[in-house]
């Protein structure tokens, strides 16, 4: 693998790994909010609240899902370019 490989590869598990934080994270507040939203004494207002967290961590959520599938594309086509080159 040449450096500049090494460096593209490395960028890509870190995106990878920054993005699975992120959605670890989503997954931690997605299930308590739920969890509050189950409390007989939630009151109307703060199950709003907690409508608009659900819906902005959904969100967040579809993007750090679209990062992880064109991460996905963006190395499937870089390694396909790279071997193509090679092979000239």
């Amino acid at each position: 693998m040449v450096p500049n490989e090494k460096i593209y590869f490395s960028q890509k598990s870190s995106a990878i790994a920054f993005a699975n934080e992120v959605r670890n994270r989503l997954n931690a507040i997605r299930l308590h909010t739920d969890l509050i939203e189950r409390v007989d004494s939630v009151s109307p207002k703060l199950k709003r609240h907690l409508a608009i967290i659900q819906q902005e961590v959904a969100k967040l959520d579809m993007f750090v899902t679209e990062l992880l599938q064109n991460t996905a594309v963006c190395s499937a086509s870089t390694v396909e370019k790279y071997r193509t080159s090679k092979e000239k």
